[in-house]
């Protein structure tokens, strides 16, 4: 008998993305699976220190180049990729085109990463793996807390900080290039001052650490958990600062933030199989949620918008949104809805074929969540007497 052939999953490099490809490798060999991991190299990797916006300009402008050792070199899929995904496609779209190309079975990616339409005709997103630890961490100098943040030294105990605590960040400055974040931490304290940082988590801390004039930076959680694990250099890193996890009640996460997802060809032949055994419901529903109402708000990465969506009790949704600006105004909503998504699941399971897509490059057929998605809208622009969906020229929601 022969034996299978071994998936090819494409990944990029970096620790974290590497970290995440075998936590897919280790899931798939419990399911019986082979695998091996593509390492696939974008622009972001090959210019470092370019910013995000000429990494999309020159990614689109990129010719395809094949590399030895199983490395490859991908472009994005050009324009149309960029006004649909922002400057982040320079991030994922070298993995999309090589799946699209029939050179990897799966790609790995960071669910809020991915453009809300698909950047190739066949693909689609096959699963979405549980969500942990969907909130982000503040990072500070131990020298800045000690001499500047006593209201931040007193939370050290519970390494818990709501909005009422950052106002002591006065004459602080926090690395970060996320608009939702910068805008979030205006809303705070006016005194912040932002600045934008690019890199891996490792490159990002040590950057922080060379640089007297910057306090501190925000990164999420779950890289730093998933990290933690492999690497003895981010822990020996990690010394340098104090650690406060941002309330998301508050500080509400990105869109799909901590969320794994699994892309693959529609037409793949494991692709039912592996998206009922991978897939977890309740991360699948919320995330959904998320990504439908960050569509109706025009949809892209780089929109300072925060939404979580997590599970209640009694099969109710809790669910979380900010629009903010750089200038630290905020509309936000947050309730607790019944939604039956016990219901919805069953329904969802026994149609596989009206399981709604994750990727929008047409209304989707089958939107449990419509009416919820709707109110969601409606609230936060009642809210807008600051006008802020015109200075982001949001679209409004009728």
């Amino acid at each position: 008998m022969t034996k299978p052939k071994p998936l090819i999953l494409a990944t990029r490099g970096s620790p974290l993305a590497l970290w995440q490809a075998q936590y897919v490798q280790r899931q798939l060999a419990i399911l019986g699976y082979s695998s091996r991991l593509k390492i696939i190299k974008a622009a972001s990797d090959l210019h470092p220190d370019m910013q995000l916006a000429d990494l999309a300009r020159l990614s689109s402008a990129s010719k395809h180049v094949q590399a030895n050792s199983g490395v490859h070199f991908g472009a994005s899929f050009g324009a149309s990729f960029g006004a649909s995904f922002g400057a982040k496609g320079a991030f994922v779209a070298a993995i999309s085109q090589a799946v699209e190309n029939g050179e990897a079975d799966i790609g790995i990616h960071s669910l809020k990463d991915l453009p809300l339409q698909s950047s190739g005709l066949h693909l689609d997103i096959m699963a979405v793996l549980g969500r942990n630890m969907a909130a982000d961490v503040l990072l500070i100098k131990k020298s800045q807390v000690a001499k500047n943040t006593p209201l931040l030294a007193r939370n050290l105990p519970h390494h818990l900080l709501y909005a009422r605590d950052l106002c002591s960040l006065a004459n602080t400055t926090i690395a970060t290039s996320s608009l939702r974040r910068q805008g979030l931490l205006k809303e705070a304290s006016q005194a912040v001052e932002c600045v934008a940082i690019r890199g891996n988590v490792d490159t990002r801390l040590q950057k922080v650490m060379d640089h007297t004039h910057r306090d501190g930076l925000i990164l999420s959680a779950a890289s730093l958990v998933r990290l933690g694990f492999c690497s003895s250099s981010l822990r020996h890193q990690l010394r340098n600062f104090y650690m406060f996890a941002l309330d998301k009640n508050w500080f509400v996460p990105s869109p799909g933030q901590a969320v794994m997802a699994l892309e693959a060809k529609k037409d793949f032949s494991h692709f039912f199989t592996l998206r009922s055994q991978l897939t977890c419901q309740n991360t699948w529903l919320c995330v959904f949620l998320e990504r439908m109402i960050v569509k109706a708000l025009g949809g892209h990465c780089m929109l300072p918008f925060g939404c979580y969506a997590s599970m209640g009790k009694k099969d109710q949704l809790k669910v979380q949104a900010v629009i903010c600006n750089l200038q630290g105004q905020t509309l936000r909503y947050q309730s607790v809805e019944n939604a039956n998504c016990l219901q919805v699941w069953n329904q969802i399971q026994s149609q596989p074929r009206i399981w709604p897509s994750l990727f929008f490059s047409s209304p989707p057929q089958y939107n449990p969540f419509e009416e919820l998605q709707k109110k969601v809208l409606r609230e936060l622009q009642k809210k807008d007497s600051q006008n802020i969906y015109n200075t982001l020229s949001l679209p409004s929601p009728w």
